[in-house]
């Protein structure tokens, strides 16, 4: 966390539907969050469909695991849970 918020960097590619990978370059936004350290990262990891999509399916908060989501069609993206510390830093990289 820094002085300014929480920083969630993304760096992922996505399929199309015509399963073609498509790209993009690292996506960073600070977002000022007024809350309680354990409650935003107990949301970001265990309330995805909360905040991201209700196309849910998978494991977010567990190192080494999966999940999928579908941000509508025909955009699919599965992650993977790399790196976690307790309401310090949660990583997921995309593996689709």
């Amino acid at each position: 966390m820094s002085s300014l918020g929480w920083i969630l960097t993304l760096n992922f590619g996505y399929h199309n539907k015509n399963y073609k990978t498509v790209n993009l370059e690292n996506y960073s936004i600070t977002i000022p969050l007024h809350s309680p350290s354990e409650k935003v990262f107990g949301t970001s990891i265990n309330d995805i469909p909360l905040w991201w999509t209700e196309i849910f399916e998978g494991i977010s908060n567990k190192q080494g695991e999966s999940f999928t989501i579908l941000l509508g069609e025909p955009v699919v993206n599965q992650f993977r849970l790399q790196e976690l510390e307790a309401n310090t830093k949660a990583a997921f990289y995309s593996i689709l």
